[in-house]
């Protein structure tokens, strides 16, 4: 399945909760922002969505891997 992450990096504060609540390594915190740098490995747990208190992330499924 592929998902597709979503920061609002004008609500993100750049705490990296986020980052630390992935255990598949999709996100990585560079200069106290994080980016979506390994979607491939993103199985849809939303766990980082859980993790913002700020609402900054949103999860979508996007299709199936070919």
């Amino acid at each position: 399945m592929l998902y597709r992450v979503t920061i609002d990096y004008e609500i993100c504060r750049g705490c990296g909760d986020c980052v630390k609540a992935c255990s598949m390594s999709v996100l990585e915190l560079i200069d106290d922002t994080p980016y979506p740098t390994d979607l491939e490995s993103c199985h849809g747990c939303e766990d980082c969505v859980k993790s913002c208190e700020f609402g900054a992330i949103k999860v979508e499924y996007v299709g199936k891997k070919k």
